[in-house]
């Protein structure tokens, strides 16, 4: 931050910072509860060291208490000052310069304007009291005027900073310097730390770390690389491990003896992540992007060809349940969301998930029908029998509850294993059910479904009968890649490839497929047979027959590998 004619001070020489410097410290990690040190000076070493002065570790079953959730990055006005870019190439400039901040000046200014914000947040409660005491309460003081005032705290908090400097005799940071710091201090108090201006890059929809490689996926599938912002392995898993601490429902374990995490992060950012068992850490962060998504969007983006949609929405308002099946990233996702947008809005949801990820109640109109939960792990001791730790609550607790919740349609986010049981579970309590799973051909979503279930000790036998019995209609997802010869790279498009009707065989119980429709990635599609079941179901919510297309393929049964 100074021309290389200057020294910049020692910050432990200014007397904003007295104290050691986070090198200095020894903390305790919050989540094993074992001494660690930062592996090099600062970086996220030093915000971790800030961030643990003043949020509490995981809370195991012993104590009621639970640390701050991060606030919210939706619908949130964000202060001019720490504005994200609007264009691209600002944006990956300013990713650069991000990443050149000192990061234990960061973390030493982070705790000063920790201090000051604890500071107010404890006089602000201390007036709303005594103004509740005389009945006169005070007006609503909303996480948008929280975020202002933080950014007032962070712009104060770097002008003395820079008055210190200036006192000492040497050179002066930049404006622009100076506003970096600013925004640095406003994404560690209220938006995610180092990771925010990937976060706020215009075209990414997924952001994939291995060690200090760090590649931004768009929505089309191209790639390109950028720097890291984290200062090596251990910087990137203090990140990790702050994240987990500060997760919904008293934190979320990820240590040596937990290599493992998966979060929904603030904004709706899912993020898987492995350490200690890879040769890197590895972290997978999805933007969605598509929130506020509908079929009729989807038939513009060429997912389907346009006479599917209105089928599709008559499908879901009928009382079936759907198993939405694809391989990673071809949208099923923002197809779940798609078809519960065809729903009234009346239409009284549960959504069961191990993390958050659907958000539904978000979407307009629906925040008094829906009811979202997700898994809490817990952080006491394992249950001999069950094997869940103490203070827990699964997706099978979920759905207990969710019986008298007075469901129409109940939601389990994704089947991957385990949640098969409670899919089961939601498809004989509730008139339609609907959840995602991997697989590539609708066969083999059966045989996922059905492996699934096995793994959880019940039979090759009950499983089939399970999954023909309460499974009505699977939507296949697909993904086709092209390559750009003139720029090296590879784009894909997503589409439905195929929509398949389940329904028991006569002989043995065994789920039996009837071809629906065929669909191609240029958004167009053929249409096969149309099951009297699945004519009386459209019927009901009054889609007739000459709705329907015309037999233009000849049904044919998937082979047991899942082949057409």
């Amino acid at each position: 931050m100074t021309d290389e004619h200057t020294t910049e001070p020692r910050l432990a020489d200014m007397a904003m910072f007295s104290g050691p410097l986070p090198s200095e410290r020894t903390v305790a990690d919050p989540v094993v509860d074992q001494p660690v040190a930062s592996d090099r000076p600062g970086g996220m070493g030093a915000l971790a060291a800030a961030a643990r002065a003043h949020t509490p570790a995981v809370q195991d079953s012993r104590s009621a208490q639970s640390p701050p959730p991060l606030p919210t990055l939706q619908d949130t006005p964000v202060p001019a000052q720490v504005a994200p870019p609007a264009d691209q190439e600002t944006a990956l400039d300013e990713v650069d310069k991000m990443g050149e901040l000192d990061q234990v000046l960061v973390g030493m200014l982070k705790q000063k304007a920790s201090e000051v914000l604890t500071s107010r947040q404890r006089a602000r409660d201390e007036r709303v009291s005594a103004a509740r005491r005389q009945n006169d309460p005070l007006p609503v003081f909303t996480q948008e005027d929280r975020e202002v005032e933080g950014a007032d705290i962070a712009q104060k908090t770097v002008d003395s900073y820079v008055e210190e400097i200036k006192n000492l005799g040497r050179a002066l940071p930049s404006i622009n310097e100076q506003q970096r710091l600013v925004k640095a201090l406003f994404d560690e108090l209220f938006r995610l730390g180092p990771l925010q201006p990937l976060i706020e890059l215009p075209d990414v929809e997924n952001i994939l770390i291995n060690g200090d490689e760090v590649q931004i996926m768009r929505p089309d599938g191209s790639t390109y690389q950028v720097k890291s912002p984290f200062g090596g392995d251990q910087e990137l898993i203090d990140w990790l491990q702050n994240m987990a601490s500060r997760s919904g429902g008293g934190g979320r374990v990820f240590a040596p003896t937990s290599p493992g995490l998966r979060l929904n992060l603030p904004g709706g950012i899912r993020l898987s992540a492995l350490a200690w068992t890879t040769n890197a850490p590895s972290v997978a962060i999805r933007l969605h992007r598509h929130k506020d998504i509908d079929l009729p969007r989807l038939t513009s983006l060429g997912v389907m060809d346009p006479r599917l949609e209105p089928l599709l929405a008559g499908m879901v308002s009928s009382d079936i349940s759907i198993v939405i099946s694809g391989p990673m990233g071809s949208g099923k996702t923002t197809l779940l969301r798609a078809l519960v947008a065809a729903l009234p809005i009346e239409t009284r949801i549960g959504v069961a998930e191990t993390e958050r990820e659907l958000f539904l109640e978000e979407l307009a109109g629906r925040a008094p029908f829906v009811v979202s939960s997700e898994v809490i792990e817990g952080g006491g001791e394992r249950n001999p029998v069950t094997g869940q730790r103490e203070g827990s609550f699964s997706l099978d607790d979920q759905l207990y509850e969710y019986v008298r919740q007075q469901l129409e349609r109940v939601i389990v986010g994704e089947v991957a294993g385990k949640e098969i049981i409670a899919l089961f579970k939601a498809m004989q309590m509730a008139k339609g059910a609907l959840t995602t799973t991997h697989a590539d051909t609708a066969r083999g979503a059966i045989n996922r479904l059905v492996t699934c279930a096995m793994e959880v000790g019940v039979t090759h036998e009950y499983a089939e009968r399970q999954v023909a019995e309460h499974v009505d209609l699977i939507v296949q997802l697909d993904t086709k890649w092209t390559y750009d010869e003139a720029t090296g790279e590879r784009r894909s498009h997503r589409f439905i490839k195929s929509v398949d009707w389940v329904e028991s065989d006569s002989d043995d119980a065994r789920p039996k497929l009837t071809h629906v429709y065929e669909g191609g990635p240029d958004g167009d599609g053929l249409f096969g047979t149309f099951p009297q079941p699945l004519r009386e179901r459209l019927a009901g919510v009054g889609i007739t027959s000459g709705q329907i297309p015309a037999n233009q393929l000849t049904t044919r049964q998937p082979t047991e590998e899942g082949q057409r």
